[in-house]
């Protein structure tokens, strides 16, 4: 109910603190549904804080990121996710191309290395045994609130 009335509102700025907290897959769903529904008729500020990241990343144009306090960095959505991304590869090669680069978090998995950088992504070589793939918008907040961010 609270958040049938807050989108009937007419005002220029809505604040949702986490709205979906409590609803069933089906009823988060169907809020995302309505707040698009509701963003499309009138066009104006809704600030959505959540934890449910991925389920919010399709909708949202601009993040602001803040842990514990501290303002860690505010962005479109599209720029962001062509800034992050994972190398993953053997140590040695992964060590090489993390040079000079910023690694925001490091993951391992049985023999593979994975490094997640924030920045300009560069083809690798011909041959390379790295790999590179794009990060979600999740993982991109995990890696950057881990350590005390940027």
């Amino acid at each position: 109910m609270k958040l049938a009335i807050a989108l009937a509102l007419d005002v220029p700025y809505v604040i949702f603190d986490e709205p979906v907290l409590g609803l069933d897959a089906n009823h988060r769903e169907l809020f995302y549904h309505f707040l698009l529904r509701d963003y499309e008729k009138r066009q104006r500020t809704i600030i959505l804080a959540t934890h449910l990241i991925e389920e919010v990343a399709n909708i949202i144009e601009e993040v602001v990121l803040i842990d514990r306090g501290k303002f860690l960095l505010q962005e479109p959505v599209e720029s962001l996710l062509e800034r992050g991304y994972c190398v993953c590869g053997p140590e040695d090669a992964l060590e090489d191309y993390c040079r000079g680069r910023h690694v925001i978090g490091r993951d391992e998995l049985g023999a593979m290395k994975l490094a997640y950088i924030l920045g300009k992504k560069e083809e690798l070589p011909h041959g390379s045994p790295l790999q590179i793939s794009n990060m979600n918008l999740q993982k991109l907040f995990v890696k950057l609130t881990e350590k005390g961010g940027l």
